[in-house]
C-alpha cells in the first residue's frame, strides 16, 4: 500500500485489475429550436414574473439626501383603467 506522500508525488502509480468505464453520452444535441419551445419560455417567464408581481411598490421622494416615503401616484396604483397593477 502506497503512503500518502507517494500517492501525491505519483512515484508508485496505482494499478487496478479492472479499468473503470465511463458511461457513454448520446450524440443528440439540443439546438435553439428544441430548447426554446413555447412551453419552456412561458414557464421561465412565469417563474420570474410571479415573485416580481407580489413585490410591494413604494414611492420615495429624495430631497437634500434624505428619502421620505410619499403616497403612490394614481398611475403607479392603477396603470390601466380596466386592470389592476398586478394584471397590468
Amino acid at each position: 500500500m502506497a503512503s500518502f506522500w507517494q500517492r501525491i508525488t505519483n512515484r508508485d502509480a496505482e494499478h487496478r485489475s479492472v479499468t473503470p468505464t465511463w458511461p457513454t453520452r448520446s450524440d443528440y444535441s439540443v439546438g435553439t429550436n428544441q430548447a426554446l419551445t413555447l412551453t419552456a419560455v412561458y414557464r421561465s417567464l412565469q417563474i420570474i414574473a410571479t415573485p416580481i408581481s407580489k413585490m410591494p411598490l413604494d414611492t420615495f421622494r429624495y430631497a437634500g439626501g434624505i428619502s421620505a416615503p410619499i403616497e403612490n401616484p394614481v398611475l403607479v396604483n392603477k396603470p390601466n383603467f380596466f386592470d389592476t397593477r398586478r394584471d397590468f
